[in-house]
């Protein structure tokens, strides 16, 4: 019961944590941007760094709430999406966690070991607060060993740049997946698609502007078939609104008669993958390491309020995707 803070040591024993307690409280909420602004002010007031590592360790669903009851209480402006607090319910909405970054001063690496949170919405979000992020486009298993790697390689290589490390972090991801017989493998991923990669934040203002670039010239040459093929094929994952988005994109172009939508759509899926995206490791092919929203049938106006949205067109593209079917038609039950 209650809260700890640990200043941790290697130590011989799985089973006892030995490690000195610097902190204990009767309680805390996990589900408060100001709890964690005060942790990383905190930590870095006592033990100060030329470079920060930061994971959120929880459940996550993206910019959408973890729980369902969030998200009908909320207030538009509360969109939610991570470190749910098992005690009041409460989660660090998407533009919050930003905050609690921007209020602390930032970190190098920014990880969300939790669900689905590697969209770009999540991304641009906190692209002024930490250099690299990194997380999965979809599901995570609920153990996966590679603390103990993480913490060893950042001993090893106190100077690494930030791009290394969230690439390490990547790579420790797809090790604890690859290794073992293929009974102990299947056994890991639980059943469900396994993905992790790594974003350059950097490179985040560029890659919206191109975004932006071919969202207006498809808008401008609407074609129903081609956004129809690329909403029922692109890869999506347990949330089938958060669509990969190198997929999707390529999608539109194949089967998309303009020649501009197609010249767009190349450099955006070039400049994702050789700039952007600096680490991707994933049991499918078609997961290229960030995902956008793409909405099933009904567009959510929680999503006008992240900073994502309010510099693009990509609403409006949204909507109009929004309002095609790609559910197959019922079948009307014939008369005997």
């Amino acid at each position: 019961a209650g809260v700890r803070r640990y200043y941790v040591k290697k130590d011989n024993t799985r089973r006892t944590i030995n490690s000195t307690i610097l902190m204990d409280r009767a309680t805390a909420d996990m589900g408060d941007w100001h709890e964690l602004a005060e942790f990383i002010r905190w930590t870095k007031a006592r033990y100060p760094a030329e470079k920060y590592f930061l994971s959120v360790w929880n459940h996550g669903n993206g910019w959408k709430p973890v729980d369902d009851a969030n998200g009908r209480a909320m207030k538009p402006r509360k969109v939610r999406g991570v470190s749910s607090d098992d005690q009041t319910g409460n989660e660090i909405s998407t533009q919050d966690m930003a905050r609690a970054l921007a209020r602390s001063g930032g970190v190098d690496v920014l990880a969300f070991d939790a669900c689905l949170m590697q969209g770009i919405e999540t991304a641009f979000e906190v692209r002024k607060h930490a250099d690299a992020m990194v997380a999965s486009e979809a599901m995570e298993p609920g153990s996966v060993d590679r603390y103990g790697k993480m913490l060893a390689f950042l001993k090893d290589n106190p100077q690494a740049k930030a791009a290394d490390t969230a690439g390490k972090w990547v790579e420790f991801y797809k090790d604890f997946f690859t290794s073992g017989t293929t009974v102990q493998r299947k056994k890991k991923t639980e059943g469900i698609v396994v993905t992790q990669s790594a974003l350059n934040s950097a490179k985040l203002e560029e890659f919206s502007a191109l975004l932006e670039q071919w969202t207006a010239l498809t808008l401008s040459n609407w074609d129903e078939n081609a956004m129809a093929v690329a909403k029922k094929k692109s890869k999506g994952f347990e949330d089938r609104e958060y669509k990969d988005l190198v997929d999707f994109v390529s999608l539109v172009g194949g089967a998309h008669p303009s020649p501009a939508v197609k010249a767009a759509g190349s450099a955006l899926i070039t400049f994702a993958k050789d700039e952007l995206i600096s680490a991707n490791w994933s049991r499918s092919k078609r997961s290229h390491g960030v995902t956008i929203y793409v909405p099933h049938k009904k567009y959510s106006p929680l999503y006008d309020t992240l900073a994502f949205a309010r510099q693009g067109s990509w609403p409006e593209l949204a909507k109009k995707l929004a309002a095609i079917n790609i559910d197959p038609p019922k079948e009307i039950p014939q008369p005997k």
